[in-house]
């Protein structure tokens, strides 16, 4: 902040500290330095980065039924629905994105997703997202396609 001050007939620039760095609190943090500290909290968004919100190894047959610590309706983007190979330390790992928006776009209707796997191969997985919980589909487990599982969900 500047302040113009006439000395003799001449201005001056006048260039004062805050009040904020001149009051210290109790622990000896100035008043500028604990309004930043607040600030940040207040302005913290969650989903920054990624969070696991469910973590397993489920093939999604048409009895099973996945319910995230986190609904798709409160993530800032979507999901990332990671699938592998349920056995041995190689093979492919696919990231599947879901949209926020699937919930409410098409509550009723089921999503496919095309997996690779080794060799060349691919499977599908036929699942439907609801807003709280993830449902399969019995050709999940039948075909193949119950050589590739879903290992984690991510929020976003």
């Amino acid at each position: 902040m500047q302040i113009n001050y006439k000395l003799n007939g001449q201005f001056e620039h006048l260039y004062p500290v805050t009040l904020g760095d001149n009051v210290r609190l109790n622990n000896g943090t100035t008043l500028e330095q604990w309004k930043k500290q607040i600030e940040d909290l207040f302005n913290q968004v969650e989903d920054k980065d990624y969070n696991e919100i469910w973590s397993g190894s489920e093939t999604l047959d048409g009895s099973k039924e996945i319910v995230p610590t986190k609904p798709l309706s409160e993530c800032s983007n979507g999901y990332i629905l990671v699938f592998k190979e349920p056995s041995g330390a190689s093979g492919n790992v696919n990231y599947c994105y879901v949209p926020k928006t699937q919930s409410s776009m098409y509550p009723t209707f089921g999503i496919k997703f095309l997996v690779g796997v080794r060799s060349g191969g691919i499977r599908s997985k036929f699942i439907y997202i609801e807003d709280k919980k993830i449902k399969g589909h019995s050709s999940n487990g039948t075909g193949g396609n119950e050589e590739t599982v879903l290992v984690k969900i991510i929020s976003y």
